[in-house]
C-alpha cells in the first residue's frame, strides 16, 4: 500500500487544503510560522491516509457482475449524494440490462464490468473530496468576513490621524481577511467543479446502461 499512500500524498486537493488550513494559521497571527506548516503537514498526512484506506476498501470490493449490488460509499453533501443515489440506480439499470446479454457475450460483458467499475469507483472518490470541501466551506462564514473586511477598510479610509503601528496593524488583519476570502473562492470553485465531474460520471453510467441495454435487445 505504499504506493497508494504515496499517490494520495500527490494528491493536489489534499495540497489545497494542507496549504489552506496552515495559511488561515498564520493569517490569525497567533501562532508561530513552525506550527502552522506542521498543521498543514499533519492535515496532508492524515487526508492522505483517509484516502489510502478509501481506496483500498474500493480496490477490494467485486467487480460489476451477475447477482451484484453497488456498494456506493456514503456521502454527508446533499448535492453528492443526490449524483451517488442516479449512479446507483443507473447501475441497478445496467445491471438489468445486462442479464439480457447471457452468455452470448462473455467479451463484452467483462468490457462491461470493467468500465461499471472504473466509473464508480471514480465516483466514490470524488464524493470524498467534494465532502472534504464542504467542510472547509462549512467552517468559515463569507458573509462575516466580507462584513469585517468592510469594517476594517472603513477604519483604514476613516481614521487618517491613527498612529503608524495602529493602521500597520489593520493592514495586515484587512489583508488577512483578504487571504481567507481568496481561499473561500478557491475551495468553491474545486468543490463545484467536483460535483459537475460527479454529475459527468453519473450520465455516463446511464449510457452505458442505455447502450447495454440496446446491444441486449438485440439478443431477445
Amino acid at each position: 500500500m505504499g504506493w497508494v499512500f504515496l499517490s494520495a500524498l500527490a494528491n493536489r486537493w489534499l495540497w489545497l487544503l494542507a496549504v489552506f488550513a496552515g495559511a488561515v494559521l498564520v493569517a490569525t497571527g497567533q501562532v508561530p510560522l513552525w506550527f502552522a506548516a506542521l498543521t498543514s503537514g499533519a492535515v496532508l498526512v492524515a487526508g492522505a491516509a483517509v484516502d489510502t484506506a478509501q481506496r483500498y476498501r474500493r480496490a477490494r470490493r467485486p467487480a460489476v457482475g451477475p447477482g451484484w449490488r453497488p456498494e456506493l460509499p456514503r456521502v454527508r453533501d446533499r448535492q453528492a449524494a443526490a449524483y451517488m443515489g442516479r449512479a446507483g440506480a443507473a447501475v441497478a439499470r445496467l445491471e438489468q440490462a445486462r442479464t439480457s446479454l447471457g452468455e452470448a457475450s462473455s467479451d463484452l460483458s467483462a468490457d462491461v464490468d470493467a468500465k461499471a467499475s472504473g466509473m464508480l469507483d471514480a465516483l466514490g472518490h470524488t464524493g470524498g473530496q467534494v465532502d472534504r470541501l464542504t467542510e472547509m466551506l462549512g467552517g468559515f462564514d463569507e458573509r462575516a468576513v466580507r462584513a469585517e473586511l468592510a469594517d476594517v477598510e472603513q477604519a483604514l479610509a476613516r481614521d487618517t490621524a491613527a498612529g503608524q503601528e495602529l493602521a500597520e496593524e489593520r493592514r495586515r488583519t484587512r489583508d488577512g481577511l483578504h487571504a481567507q476570502l481568496a481561499s473561500i473562492e478557491r475551495l468553491g470553485q474545486q468543490r463545484a467543479l467536483m460535483l459537475e465531474r460527479m454529475r459527468a460520471t453519473a450520465v455516463g453510467i446511464e449510457g452505458l446502461a442505455v447502450r447495454v441495454g440496446e446491444i441486449g435487445a438485440l439478443y431477445e
